[in-house]
């Protein structure tokens, strides 16, 4: 194992084990490292803005909402109808977020694909990255399936609408591109350290790029017609109860991705107190794991271990609490048939704790369909029906999880 990796335990003061189950658990204040940690670049910088409020998922719904309500940007006298679900390719209808394109406009086919303006470390660069674009069918060489796409940038307070003109800053996946679609992918000028001047500067490489892309509009995040959108999804029950749960949690107020990063700080810091004479490494050499390659996020003794964290969230079609942890690329995903990680650890994150599973087989994994080579397999539990309460959701979760083999590590209690 090489030098620059190792990580050994120091003794850590104010720890418990549950003397039922010989669990370990601890407060959120043995953590002050992770913690209090100051916020990401990104995290400071719409530090403050009401869109962010709401998660990913969410925010992309109010965006879409929010354009189509306000259609007359793209068309004064334009009129917007739903877009038809279709069918999938099994012959069933396909849910209302399937649908091959997102609204009609004028009897044109529109795309909307959103994006929040990130920051990356490495280069010390905002940049802008649109996802899961898929210009043609997966079944066929044929036109893609909307007529116009419209790319919104997120940046701290604002909203920019562009019309995208299907070429500018394309990035295919390689061979997953006919299953997880293109990117549109665009840096800001080494120079714009600020986020306001990285989004100008990404908005202006996107319309002086050789094609047509146009700047529609903006929208102030802090004044209408965001803050009504914003407002609605606030009030609705699905909010109420899965994020309204989260308001005095750490960690809340964090992007996902941050949060997900924090987590994973949490559980390796975890396991070096169970293992206090363990010899750990972050990032386990590329030589050391030969055919055995692939997605780990530490190594102790020479096992690799990989984390997934996923938070309880409200289901309201289904009424239910679930937790689902993705991209799990374990042996099905693999064609020569070995694991990329020996230990699989997921971080359940609830309202009143953390909690650390050590999972064990292929308990409650799930497939994604034609996306699974892609994107690997999913872990999806759910509890029974009209529970209301998340505290017994989560204890419901965890019975499950030790009922099928599964072992629960260790708890942070906020």
């Amino acid at each position: 194992m090489p030098f620059w990796g190792l990580r050994f335990m120091r003794s850590t003061p104010n720890l418990q084990l549950s003397s039922r189950r010989c669990i370990l658990t601890l407060r959120a204040s043995n953590f002050p490292e992770i913690f209090d940690r100051r916020p990401s670049t990104a995290d400071a910088a719409f530090a403050g803005d009401p869109l962010c409020q709401l998660e990913a998922s969410r925010r992309g719904k109010v965006i879409q909402k929010l354009l189509r309500d306000n259609s007359a940007i793209f068309s004064p006298s334009g009129t917007s109808s739903e877009a038809p679900r279709g069918l999938r390719v099994n012959g069933q209808r396909r849910a209302r977020h399937q649908s091959e394109f997102d609204w009609s406009l004028n009897g044109r086919r529109m795309e909307c694909k959103s994006t929040r303006l990130a920051w990356d470390p490495s280069q010390s660069r905002w940049f802008a990255r649109w996802r899961a674009i898929k210009f043609r069918k997966e079944d066929s060489n044929s036109a893609c399936s909307f007529d116009d796409l419209i790319l919104v940038l997120h940046s701290p307070f604002r909203l920019d609408i562009i019309m995208h003109d299907f070429n500018a800053f394309v990035n295919t996946q390689g061979d997953r591109t006919p299953t997880i679609g293109h990117t549109v992918c665009c840096r800001a000028s080494a120079a714009s350290t600020d986020a306001l001047h990285a989004s100008e500067s990404i908005i202006q490489k996107l319309i002086q790029h050789p094609g047509s892309c146009h700047h529609i509009a903006s929208f102030r995040t802090d004044a209408e017609p965001v803050t009504g959108a914003v407002t609605d999804e606030l009030s609705t029950s699905s909010y109420a109860k899965s994020w309204g749960h989260y308001r005095n949690a750490p960690l809340a107020e964090l992007s996902a991705a941050s949060r997900g990063l924090l987590l994973q700080d949490l559980a390796y810091r975890i396991d070096q107190m169970l293992h206090p004479s363990s010899a750990f490494a972050l990032s386990p050499e590329s030589e050391e794991r030969g055919i055995r390659r692939g997605s780990a996020d530490w190594c102790r003794d020479g096992r690799l271990v990989e984390f997934k964290s996923s938070k309880i969230s409200w289901v309201d079609s289904a009424q239910a609490w679930r937790i689902r942890f993705c991209c799990i690329k374990d042996t099905l995903h693999r064609p020569d048939g070995f694991s990329p990680f020996d230990e699989l650890w997921l971080g359940i994150y609830s309202p009143g704790a953390f909690y650390l599973v050590h999972h064990r087989g292929d308990f409650a994994k799930t497939s994604n369909g034609v996306a699974t080579a892609c994107l690997g397999r999913a872990i999806v539990l759910s509890t029974p029906s009209h529970g209301a309460d998340i505290s017994l959701a989560a204890k419901c979760l965890l019975a499950k999880f030790e009922s099928n083999g599964c072992k629960l590590l260790a708890q942070v209690v906020w």
